[in-house]
């Protein structure tokens, strides 16, 4: 994490972001952003958007060597805990894990848990978002 730092197109820090997951597909970074009032996925290209901080500016960059640019975002309908490829579907996948149980870290693991609404899963193909699989899930 402390490799490069994330910033938005104007070379802004992105202030508490949480990167609740990372996928890389082709040259380009999905990290789910799950701030409050996000609730999106920002991209960052690889091959356009990442430089080399001058070692003279790296303070003022809290010490990074190298930032990456964002090239684009996008919202979802659900806040992203996480960001996957499924390669059998070829879409993208983010869900939402509800904390659940009594302590903050803590979750627990039972029916009551898993199966709450706010538990939610969204497939997504360029930028455009469904909320139903493509295809039927069934047990592994």
């Amino acid at each position: 994490y402390r490799h490069v730092l994330l910033v938005d197109e104007h070379f802004c820090t992105l202030p508490s972001i949480h990167a609740g997951g990372i996928e890389v597909r082709n040259g380009l970074v999905y990290v789910a952003d799950s701030r409050k009032g996000q609730q999106g996925i920002q991209v960052f290209d690889i091959a356009t958007n990442l430089f080399e901080v001058p070692e003279h500016l790296q303070n003022e960059l809290f010490g990074y060597r190298y930032v990456l640019r964002a090239a684009s975002f996008f919202h979802v309908p659900t806040k992203p805990s996480f960001i996957g490829f499924d390669p059998d579907l070829s879409m993208f996948l983010v869900g939402t894990y509800a904390h659940c149980g009594n302590a903050v870290g803590m979750h627990t693991d039972s029916n009551t848990c898993t199966n709450r609404a706010d538990n939610r899963l969204v497939w997504f193909e360029d930028g455009s978002v469904s909320m139903t699989s493509p295809k039927p899930c069934s047990p592994l």
